[in-house]
């Protein structure tokens, strides 16, 4: 039976990282392991955390960030298969059972499992979905995704909370990126998408997110500003890394960098002090629409970013072990 191993990292959240492991404690599937690393809590984490006992490893470390912590976790992990879990956040219970049913029956080719999530609002009302957010569309409830890094280029799919990754694919590409500490789940989404197989994709929504809790995540996406410069450090960083060489991904990516750098422009000038300096900018975008519309009519229109997708297969259909 293939192991799973469940990395949730956490840093001051007591109030809710205690609901985060008994989601991943009562998953229906059998062979789990949970690890939770302690990134620096300076509240009563360390003490509620042993309340598991033996149920669950933790692992403690000085405040390094989210990304080392879960690389931290992902070294001292045995399972075959990685899932990662924030530690405000909830599995439903056959989340694990399903992402690995999928994977199995498609074999080592399927690097990674991703399923769409509950995205709640600060009253705890579900919002809407990471599917829908991302514009993800499946006809099925469970897919093969033939390209998924041709899409993630072109826009962002909530990654931590709803993927599982092969151990193998997530150490061929570093793991998680110490550089960043903002989107490093969409780095490492894109680079796991660019070292070859498909994807496994299920609709339900089998993550609750809460946007309830702070977080440096959450308080980034208030400041458009500072959320498009984490954006353009986050591609940036994912093409310079070497991994990305499909010219579709690369196209997709540098697309989105130049639509970056005209946001961060737009917003520098829109903070600014000086009415001239908002006229300018209003100007500089209304004729930056004007040239993007011709370009558009005069492009041909290939749609390189659709979401391809098959079936769910059989086991006698695919055996790519």
């Amino acid at each position: 039976m293939t192991k799973v191993s469940v990395i949730i990292p956490t840093y001051n959240r007591v109030s809710t990282v205690l609901d985060a492991v008994r989601s991943a404690l009562n998953q229906t599937y059998a062979s789990i392991e949970v690890i939770v690393v302690d990134d620096g809590s300076t509240d009563d984490t360390a003490e509620q955390l042993l309340t598991f006992s033996s149920k669950i490893t933790i692992l403690s470390q000085k405040n390094s960030g989210p990304s080392l912590a879960r690389n931290n976790g992902a070294r001292h992990a045995r399972g075959d298969i990685f899932a990662f879990l924030d530690s405000d956040d909830v599995w439903k219970p056959d989340k694990i059972l399903r992402q690995v049913a999928l994977m199995e029956s498609y074999g080592k080719s399927m690097t990674c499992c991703v399923c769409n999530a509950e995205i709640l609002d600060q009253a705890n009302v579900r919002n809407t979905d990471a599917f829908g957010i991302a514009g993800v569309k499946s006809q099925h409830e469970e897919s093969v995704w033939l390209n998924p890094g041709e899409v993630l280029a072109s826009r962002f799919l909530l990654f931590n909370q709803v993927a599982a990754i092969r151990r193998d694919a997530f150490v061929k590409v570093g793991g998680y990126s110490s550089r960043i500490n903002l989107l490093e789940d969409h780095d490492l989404a894109l680079k796991l998408a660019s070292v070859g197989g498909v994807w496994g994709l299920i609709t339900s929504p089998l993550v609750i997110k809460s946007n309830e809790t702070k977080g440096i995540g959450v308080e980034c996406g208030k400041n458009p500003l500072q959320h498009a410069r984490v954006q353009r450090v986050a591609l940036t960083g994912a093409l310079e890394s070497g991994l990305i060489r499909d010219a579709a991904m690369r196209r997709n990516m540098s697309k989105r960098l130049r639509s970056n750098a005209s946001e961060i422009q737009n917003e520098e000038l829109l903070s600014s002090p000086h009415r001239l300096d908002r006229f300018r900018g209003r100007i500089g975008r209304a004729s930056s629409n004007i040239a993007n519309f011709i370009a558009r009519r005069s492009s041909p229109k290939v749609k390189t970013d659709e979401v391809i997708l098959k079936n769910r297969p059989t086991k006698d259909e695919f055996n790519h072990d």
